[in-house]
């Protein structure tokens, strides 16, 4: 059963005071019945009472701490900026005391968040989690089948979702637990709820005239009693435009995490956010007000729908390189090894368009965007990620297809000194390297401008992992082992780092700056783990010391990695945490029973897996899978998996 709504009086609004510790203190009045109310103070983060408080109190109170901590602690962590202006903080106030889903939801990702801080506390994320899921699925459940189907008329669809006054609460409660599924569970990607969320979006906005941002009974998510009910159809539209706002900026930054991680069929899977509707309705808004700021894609949600091709193309391009040898070898060059090739072409010219459309994005004027009201991340923070992230797209864009680069010789070169453009002559890999790097540290360089107190950080992780594990190792003969220098503080001499405010356009590369450069982003990534306190992040950093092993163990090769590649090469074909149907032995034809299961592990060389010793490599992996039913772990190839579960 969801746990019931607390009555609180304004929980969002927190005050810093220091009697005589500096100890942030939180408070909210409660009331516990109708003729008694409660102060409730916190004289320290609500996270150091929550274990040993918790196992006393009733559920009405474990609720209400726990929505208290969301606005305490959560909802900083989990934005971009953080003002009365953040719909994280703004709607949630609002729709958490009024929906079951977005209360769920609410208590469930505090709930997951402490689990990770104070052990005792396991139990009790679970049961949290458990009744969000089940809020979530009775909400999904009691959607009218003529919204999201396809083939209903338009009048009925406007009809059904005039009447349907919580899917857009249902829509909000969905992202927001489905971008902290991994909160839950480290495994876990929220795919299930990704999927959820583009449909009920798209009941919402892919078709003229069907808007549910602000319910028909004028008690929606930012109707104000208070507003003359003349103005409510201005107050209305802009309501309206304001959410879909929200919605599109979450969705984009969602399906470009994603698509790092997770193999998409299609490569333009979010163009269901550039609908012609979204983009007429988003064009008249920015005509009337200035752009609000989002709490997660900041204010380039096209670059962030553009990243999601980017990802998208760097998995298929893993997949095609490494079967390519085994399809030649198996049909002597036939068929299938010239449908990879020609698959591989159409990706290098996909490639190129989206590098043209990346590199016309223009970054919003100061004065197009309105204020955060958030002193840790005005809004010069967010351009300066605009460009991190324009950047970080063209990275991997070229990293993938080296000929893009060479297609404007020109522009290439200005990121290097005259006396370095020689080398592009002497070795055509150790000038992509250097161009590599180049950009990777242009990149690292504009993130170093942003003080590292920034409330923008939370939203710096895929650049810090784009550009960091970018960074490559120069030829041999350039320096000692990265890795060994960086704790030795040998291999390239004394190194004084440049300015941060200024970015490194023309750099002369050496391996003391590749070193300084990867020591930012340890930083800068344990900075943020310390700020969110997730293990996300820790794994984000895995990634990266990943690809710089791998990097400077194959620099003799030639061969360039990212952390994009050691994603692909971690989670290959299938991810960790996918539900997937399988054959424990034989191959797909084989007459043993189908089973369902979850992946739990991939190991792409020899080692210990499900118990056992196993022979494993990346062009011949093994996974770790756990049965639905049984529990048990089985380690089995990629042939045996017969697909999505």
């Amino acid at each position: 059963m969801t746990p019931p709504s607390p009555h609180t009086h304004d929980p969002s609004r927190f005050a810093t005071c220091a009697p005589d510790s500096q100890i942030p203190c939180w408070m909210c009045t409660v009331e516990s019945s109708a003729t008694k109310k409660d102060l409730l103070v916190w004289r320290a983060p609500p996270e150091d009472t929550i274990a040993r408080d918790t196992a006393s109190l009733s559920n009405a109170d474990t609720c209400t701490i726990l929505r208290g901590y969301y606005f305490y602690h959560t909802c900083r962590i989990l934005s971009g900026f953080d003002s009365h202006i953040n719909p994280l903080r703004e709607w949630v106030s609002k729709l958490s005391a009024q929906n079951d889903v977005v209360h769920s939801c609410v208590l469930a990702i505090s709930a997951a968040h402490i689990s990770q801080q104070e052990r005792g506390t396991k139990t009790l994320a679970l049961s949290y989690h458990t009744r969000a899921l089940s809020s979530l699925a009775a909400g999904v459940a009691g959607l009218d089948g003529t919204l999201l189907g396809s083939t209903a008329a338009d009048t009925e669809r406007k009809s059904v979702a005039c009447r349907n006054e919580s899917l857009t609460a249902l829509l909000f409660g969905i992202i927001v637990f489905g971008m902290t599924a991994s909160w839950h569970d480290s495994s876990s990607l929220g795919i299930q709820h990704l999927k959820a969320a583009r449909a009920i979006f798209q009941a919402l906005y892919s078709y003229p005239g069907v808007s549910l941002a602000v319910y028909t009974s004028g008690q929606g998510v930012l109707h104000d009693s208070s507003i003359p009910r003349l103005s409510f159809r201005v107050h209305a539209a802009a309501a309206a435009a304001t959410l879909q706002h929200f919605f599109v900026g979450a969705l984009a930054y969602w399906e470009a995490l994603t698509s790092f991680v997770v193999d998409q069929e299609d490569l333009e899977v979010a163009e269901y956010l550039l609908s012609p509707q979204l983009r007429v309705s988003h064009q008249a808004a920015n005509r009337r007000m200035p752009n609000d700021t989002h709490p997660w894609s900041g204010i380039s949600t096209e670059l962030f729908i553009c990243l999601s091709r980017v990802g998208a193309i760097a998995r298929q391009l893993h997949y095609l390189r490494r079967n390519r040898p085994s399809c030649t070898a198996a049909d002597g060059g036939g068929s299938t090894a010239t449908q990879l090739h020609a698959r591989h072409n159409a990706l290098r010219l996909y490639t190129g368009r989206l590098k043209a459309l990346v590199s016309q994005y223009r970054i919003p004027p100061p004065e197009a965007v309105r204020e955060t009201g958030d002193a840790l991340a005005p809004v010069d923070h967010f351009r300066t990620l605009a460009r991190v992230y324009q950047l970080s797209a063209l990275l991997e864009l070229y990293r993938m297809f080296p000929e893009l680069e060479q297609q404007d010789q020109s522009a290439s070169r200005a990121w290097l000194p005259p006396h370095e453009v020689a080398l592009e002559e002497k070795s055509e890999v150790d000038h992509w390297r250097r161009q590599l790097n180049a950009r990777a540290m242009d990149i690292l360089s504009l993130i170093a401008s942003i003080p590292k107190t920034s409330s923008t950080r939370a939203t710096q992780m895929l650049a810090l992992v784009i550009a960091g594990s970018t960074l490559q190792p120069l030829p041999v003969n350039d320096g000692a082992d990265l890795l060994s220098g960086r704790a030795s503080g040998g291999g390239g001499g004394e190194y004084t780092p440049p300015s941060y405010a200024t970015p490194t356009t023309t750099i002369t590369t050496t391996q003391a700056e590749i070193r300084h450069w990867r020591t930012f982003v340890a930083d800068r990534l344990q900075n943020l783990a310390c700020y969110v306190g997730l293990t996300t992040v820790q794994q984000a950093a895995r990634i990266v010391e990943q690809s710089w092993a791998r990097a400077d163990s194959q620099a003799a090769g030639g061969l360039v990695g990212n952390g994009a590649r050691v994603m692909s090469q971690q989670n290959l074909v299938y991810s960790n945490g996918q539900a997937i149907r399988y054959k424990p032995v034989g191959g797909p034809n084989s007459n043993t029973s189908e089973s369902v299961g979850t992946i739990k592990g991939v190991l792409t060389e020899p080692g210990m897996q499900a118990d056992r010793n196993v022979d494993a490599s990346e062009e011949n992996p093994r996974y770790e899978v756990e049965n639905q039913n049984t529990g048990k772990l089985t380690s089995i190839y990629e042939k045996n998996i017969l697909g999505s579960a």
